[in-house]
């Protein structure tokens, strides 16, 4: 079980916050075109090199992953985040792809001028944040599946900013 507890204790540490706050790991989805151009990329290399399905399946792996990492930089923020809730705010903080040791606030929303979305995504949520007072926006993704370690913190999150 993920200690969610000691995860909002570094964030407030990070973020100076003396109250308690609501934390979940979630992550930027994919983006469609990136896929797309990294298992086409992925295949041709392959081909080119006449390598086994095995070798080509680890390119098509290592592609989508960058794909990832970079549509999550076009925005500004890692593939994997920290969102932490207060009343007032939405805090992201960054996350390495390994540890849980939140690194420095990337992005910020202020609850009062943001729109939420919430959808189903099999045993995904989809989250997106509109800033309509400074037109910033983001798409997360968080599992709630009973076997995800972070479900309880998407499942808080989205609890926390749906009414």
């Amino acid at each position: 079980m993920f200690d969610f507890d000691e995860l909002a204790r570094k964030t407030q540490r990070i973020l100076s916050v003396d109250r308690p706050i609501i934390v979940g790991i979630l992550g930027v989805p994919s983006d469609l075109v990136g896929d797309i151009t990294a298992i086409i990329t992925a295949g041709s290399i392959a081909d080119d090199l006449g390598v086994s399905a095995l070798t080509d399946g680890i390119l098509t792996a290592g592609g989508l992953r960058a794909a990832r990492e970079v549509n999550a930089r076009s925005q500004g923020v890692s593939v994997r985040l920290v969102v932490a809730v207060t009343p007032e705010t939405i805090h992201l903080l960054s996350l390495p792809a390994v540890g849980t040791n939140p690194g420095k606030e990337v992005m910020r929303f202020h609850r009062a001028t943001t729109s939420v979305q919430v959808s189903r995504h099999g045993l995904a949520r989809r989250i997106k944040l509109t800033d309509f007072d400074n037109g910033q926006k983001i798409r997360l993704t968080g599992g709630v599946a009973p076997w995800s370690r972070y479900a309880a913190g998407t499942k808080a999150i989205v609890s926390e900013l749906t009414p």
